[in-house]
Parts: C-alpha cells; sequence; structure tokens
C-alpha cells in the first residue's frame, strides 16, 4: 500500500468484480482502507527499527525524507502521508531534512524542515534516507550508493538496495 494516507472516496460497486454487500461496503475495501490508515505509523515504527539494528535512535537521528507529495512527479501534496510521518519523527527526537522537486517549502505541522539541495549529498550525511515518494528525477540506485540506510516504502529501488515495506 505505500506509506499510507487517505483514500479517495471509491464507489466499491464500480470495482470490477466486487458486489456490495448488507449492511456497507465489502469487508475487502474497508480492510484494505484500515491497513492504508496505519501505513504512517508502522513506516515510522519500521524507521526506528531500522535505526535500532543500527546501533542508533530516533532521538538526534538525521533522517531525510524524499518525495513528500502525495503523487509521483506531482507538487499535490494533499492527502500525503509525509505530514504525519514528518510528525511523528519529529515528537520522536528526529532532526528531519527532505528533498522533493516539486516543494520548496514544507512546514508539516507549523514546523519548518530544511531543503536540502542535494538528495544525493544529503543522503550521504544522513543516517537513514526514507524515500515516500519515487519522483522521476531521483538516481534511486545512486541514492541507495550513498544512503548508509534506505528505506524505500515504494518498492522501486533496485533488488537489494535499500529495506523495504
Amino acid at each position: 500500500p505505500g506509506p499510507g494516507g487517505p483514500w479517495p472516496a471509491i464507489d466499491p460497486g464500480r470495482l470490477p468484480g466486487v458486489r456490495r454487500g448488507p449492511g456497507g461496503p465489502p469487508r475487502m475495501v474497508e480492510s484494505a482502507r484500515s491497513v492504508n490508515e496505519r501505513m504512517p505509523a508502522y513506516v515510522t515504527e519500521r524507521v526506528g527499527a531500522l535505526l535500532n539494528d543500527h546501533g542508533k535512535s530516533v532521538r538526534d537521528a538525521r533522517i531525510l525524507l524524499l518525495g513528500v507529495t502525495h503523487r509521483a512527479d506531482t507538487a499535490d501534496r494533499t492527502g500525503s502521508p509525509a505530514d504525519e510521518i514528518a510528525h511523528r519523527l519529529l515528537e520522536g527526537g528526529a532532526r528531519l531534512s527532505y528533498h522533493d522537486p516539486h516543494v520548496p517549502h514544507w512546514t508539516p505541522g507549523g514546523r519548518r524542515v530544511p531543503r536540502a539541495d542535494s538528495p544525493h549529498e544529503a543522503a550521504a550525511t544522513a543516517d537513514l534516507t526514507l524515500l515516500l515518494q519515487a519522483h522521476a528525477v531521483y538516481d534511486l540506485q545512486g541514492l541507495a550508493a550513498k544512503s548508509p540506510l534506505l528505506l524505500d516504502t515504494r518498492g522501486v529501488t533496485p533488488a537489494g538496495a535499500a529495506h523495504r515495506l
């Protein structure tokens, strides 16, 4: 499901092969929606576990967030899980930076997060790089080589190059 975020309104009756059951949408649709809503918390838990596995904690960890928009290659942040993930990491004491070619300034929850000029340089100095949105401009092989720890929430990095959800 990726790193989460709200679903657009979906009429389950328009999905191929899905019949509406008595009392509401099919359980499969509700279950998928529930999983999707829990993903930001799961992503932050995975970040903490990866850092712990490498002798670090979230507190004072330098974490680079790559791609803070809702969809790849757009500036639309509406519904992006990046804000909730950033809020959770900041509450845990992380030192965040971000890179997104479509977002020049970002203040999740009113807290300014510094923008990295170069994703490769920022990844090299971060304790962990968190790929939230795979914009086409990202050289995923190069970022994987530069980053000490890379968590790919989209499953798009070359096999074995990063940790995946």
